[in-house]
């Protein structure tokens, strides 16, 4: 069995995204299969943790902006799809896919909804940084900067030539 999984760093996919994907997911599973798939949905928020029923409980949790984490998953023995999200702090945002399925072509069709989004909501982010409806965050680029003192020469030549006027 294939499986392949990936990180993508700043983002929260929107539910549709996941949901495309989840679709083809079944389509590569046999339907007599399909019933006996196990799901999961969690979510985590700042002061507790919340198992829940269904996956429309998980949709309607899955987009407030409060959530500190999000999984999504649905198990067979010979195929899973699971979606963790987790936002425990602003820089360290990020969505991990993970895809197990007899077909490596499956998977691969599966990670282009994801690396087709990717690509859309990086794109928009950049183009418009002020839209806070964007699902990825900025990047930040940390430079150390050193100061700088302006002298002047005279001032150098001066104490180079008198160093007693150091002390004064």
């Amino acid at each position: 069995m294939a499986e392949k999984t990936k990180t993508y760093q700043q983002i929260k996919f929107p539910y549709d995204v996941l949901d495309k994907a989840y679709k083809l997911f079944l389509k590569s599973i046999p339907a007599k299969d399909r019933k006996l798939l196990s799901p999961r949905w969690e979510i985590e928020y700042p002061d507790s943790k919340w198992s829940l029923d269904s996956e429309v409980q998980f949709i309607s949790e899955y987009g407030k902006n409060e959530i500190l984490s999000a999984n999504f998953s649905y198990y067979h023995f010979n195929a899973e799809f699971r979606l963790s999200y987790s936002n425990y702090s602003y820089k360290s945002q990020e969505t991990r896919i993970s895809i197990s399925l007899p077909n490596r072509e499956k998977i691969e069709e599966m990670f282009l909804v994801f690396e087709t989004s990717y690509g859309e909501l990086a794109k928009k982010a950049k183009d418009s940084p002020n839209d806070h409806a964007m699902q990825i965050s900025p990047r930040y680029n940390y430079e150390k900067k050193l100061p700088s003192v302006f002298v002047d020469k005279r001032l150098l030549v001066d104490l180079g030539r008198n160093p007693s006027n150091l002390m004064a």
